[in-house]
Parts: structure tokens; C-alpha cells; sequence
């Protein structure tokens, strides 16, 4: 019997809708001729072919129901980090600098790559702390001595963030 990775080594996945109803229809037609029941030798192999038309209808489908979810979940990566995007840049032009502005975008945008993206989860706010934190405590941001300084108190009141 043919699986449905046989289906897909075949490049039905690929193939259009259209031709695929087309083919349907080809079978659904020789079946109302009734040829389908008249050719005994032929009948196993034709039910097969039924049978894979018919497995294959749901792959194609459920493959089409992925694609749209991926979709979906790229409009939605593309919100929440160009909202990460501008709350980070937000806060560090106007308490730190443009270079950590610059920063935080490059670690949004290596994230947002991931396959499976973190900040999906969790407060926006929460993440865009967390990233300035992380890159403020790379590049001494916490530390008095240095120049640009902020507290880490600082960012969490600036952000609404519980301690």
C-alpha cells in the first residue's frame, strides 16, 4: 500500500490543489463508469490509489493547516519584537546610550531567529528588562565607577518589573 511518505517522495505535497482535485475527480469518474468494478485484476490496485488519494487529502490538508499556523506565528515573532525593539531603544537612549540601543536590537534579533523563540512567553515588559540587564551586566552598566551607569533598581521600576 502506498504510505504517505511515499505520497510526499512523490512531490504530491508540491503539487497544486487544483491538479490534485483533478485527479480526484479522474478516479471518482471511472468509478461512476463503473470500470473500477468491472476490471477484477486491476480492483486491488485501484483501491489503493483510492485509498492513498484519500490519505493524501489529509496530508495536504493538515500540511496546509502547519503553514498557516507558521505564518501566523511569524506575524506574531514580528509584533512582539518590534515591541522589545522599541522598549529597549526607548529606555537606553534616554537613561544609557544609542550604542546599547544598538546592542539590545542585535540580541532581539538573534533571538527572534531561534526556532523556538522565548520571549513568545512571559510579560514584554519582563523581556525587555531582562535583555538590557543582560547586556548591561556584560558591559559593566551596573557599576558606579563607569560611565554610562543605571541600577538595576532603576530598570526594574522604569519597566514595572517586581523584584
Amino acid at each position: 500500500m502506498v504510505s504517505r511518505l511515499d505520497l510526499a517522495q512523490m512531490g504530491l505535497r508540491k503539487c497544486s490543489l487544483n491538479v490534485f482535485f483533478i485527479l480526484i475527480k479522474l478516479v471518482w469518474i471511472e468509478i461512476i463508469n463503473n470500470s473500477f468494478y468491472n476490471n477484477p485484476l486491476n480492483y486491488a490496485t485501484k483501491l489503493q490509489i483510492m485509498l492513498a488519494l484519500i490519505s493524501s487529502i489529509f496530508y495536504i490538508s493538515n500540511s496546509i493547516k502547519q503553514d498557516l499556523k507558521m505564518k501566523n506565528d511569524k506575524q506574531k515573532i514580528e509584533e512582539i519584537k518590534n515591541q522589545l525593539i522599541g522598549l529597549t531603544s526607548d529606555f537606553c537612549l534616554k537613561h544609557v546610550n544609542k550604542e546599547y540601543a544598538e546592542l539590545c536590537e542585535k540580541l532581539i534579533q538573534k533571538m527572534s531567529r531561534k526556532r523556538v523563540v522565548p520571549y513568545l512567553s512571559g510579560r514584554i515588559e519582563i523581556w525587555a528588562s531582562a535583555i538590557i540587564h543582560a547586556i548591561g551586566s556584560i558591559n559593566f552598566l551596573f557599576d558606579k565607577n563607569t560611565n554610562p551607569y543605571v541600577s538595576v533598581e532603576f530598570i526594574r521600576e522604569y519597566f514595572g518589573v517586581p523584584k
